[in-house]
């Protein structure tokens, strides 16, 4: 990336991607596919079983009563379950890169709590060969960390495809909301005055609210401007960005409810390969 966009980048500013769509993080997860995607990871690893292992030699024993079993398992702190914890945290790792935690200790360093807090608010810095976090200007010595891949946001470093498949959502609803009506000039060879200018404009303007036949007077006529949405072709570019996200996320189609001719063996292969290719990797960066 530019030096430049990695500055602007670190004080939270980006600018409009190439579509025109202003691509944020709270602007991507408004998109239903970024939503589906996040939440089927998030909630499917919160519903994981997690246990703590002792390990004597070759054979490996359930830990039942331990400080870190009490925090991970059953109450990471007073106002969160386990599942909200771990979907929360999951959440914002998958959504931007890495989520963060704040391990509270009691006496003689024993685990008592974990409180998830929002990556944004998170700095983290490497002082000396050791990662330093500092959360609200306070230095703080102890945290959960889970990344990503290179602890990227994949919304800024997808945020062209995004900001498509925001664009192509916006060009949709402002079609709709003007009722199906397309953008136009009207033109005429006659000389008007204006008087009749604009007359004719603020009949026209209060016609484009309701739907029925438009009458042009003095020999106007409407020439389109803008792309029809079959033209565009809307709906083939929509579906596309959703498997471009689905591709980002490594989540299959069929698991957001993208393909309609699915039968029971593929959605069957896709859920095998969900938790192979998308769900073991997450779980594998918690455990270690």
């Amino acid at each position: 990336l530019d030096p430049r966009q990695d500055l602007v980048a670190s004080v939270g500013l980006y600018g409009p991607t190439a579509a025109g769509a202003n691509m944020t993080h709270d602007a991507s997860i408004r998109l239903s596919t970024v939503y589906a995607c996040v939440y089927k990871i998030a909630s499917t690893i919160a519903t994981l079983g997690l246990n703590l292992y002792q390990s004597n030699g070759r054979q490996r024993n359930v830990v039942q009563v331990h400080p870190a079993v009490e925090v991970c398992t059953f109450r990471p702190n007073a106002y969160e379950t386990p599942f909200y914890f771990w979907e929360s945290i999951i959440a914002n790792a998958v959504l931007k890169g890495v989520g963060y935690a704040i391990i509270r200790r009691g006496a003689g360093g024993v685990p008592i709590g974990l409180q998830c807090v929002d990556t944004d608010l998170v700095e983290r810095r490497i002082v000396n060969d050791s990662i330093v976090f500092r959360l609200a200007d306070v230095q703080q010595e102890d945290m959960l960390e889970i990344c990503n891949l290179h602890c990227k946001s994949p919304i800024q470093l997808h945020r062209e495809n995004l900001g498509l498949a925001q664009a192509a959502q916006d060009y949709g609803a402002q079609y709709f909301g003007n009722g199906g009506q397309m953008t136009g000039v009207l033109s005429s060879d006659q000389p008007l005055k204006s008087e009749q200018m604009q007359m004719l404009q603020k009949s026209w303007n209060g016609s484009m609210t309701t739907a029925g036949t438009k009458l042009l007077p003095f020999g106007f006529k409407y020439n389109r401007i803008a792309i029809a949405p079959e033209e565009a072709q809307f709906i083939e570019t929509r579906k596309f960005q959703a498997e471009e996200i689905c591709r980002i996320f490594s989540v299959p189609p069929a698991l957001v409810q993208l393909e309609s001719q699915t039968t029971y063996n593929n959605v069957e292969q896709q859920n095998l390969m969900f938790a192979r290719h998308t769900v073991l990797p997450w779980a594998k960066r918690i455990e270690q």
